[in-house]
């Protein structure tokens, strides 16, 4: 990884995934930029960072993805369409679980809680 994009993802991994969206914050980023600058790269760690953190991520090219994503409805269709949910679904149960007191250990998303 090039140093610069080194910087990059330090600053998006110690700013964004480990303090604003955890904080309750929210943020769709855009990363534009001349063919072969590593942008594909850039955004495929992030991803990886992302994911040993805990999130749920998805990688969307506008150039290959049919929906239109100049507007929030298209954006959120085409994360709707890509997205694990699964996996989803067991960590937004996991979260609602710990906000009603069961620790990771006592309940993991994926079955009954009561």
């Amino acid at each position: 990884m090039a140093v610069g994009h080194s910087l990059w993802l330090e600053h998006l991994d110690r700013h964004y995934l480990m303090r604003y969206l955890p904080a309750g914050g929210s943020k769709v980023k855009l990363l534009v930029g001349q063919t072969g600058t590593g942008k594909t790269h850039l955004l495929h760690s992030l991803c990886t960072t992302a994911s040993q953190r805990g999130y749920i991520t998805v990688f969307l090219s506008a150039r290959q993805t049919r929906k239109r994503l100049h507007d929030l409805v298209g954006l959120y269709q085409a994360i709707v369409e890509q997205i694990d949910k699964p996996a989803f679904i067991a960590k937004l149960c996991g979260c609602v679980a710990a906000s009603l007191g069961y620790d990771a250990q006592r309940y993991q998303g994926r079955s009954a809680l009561l």
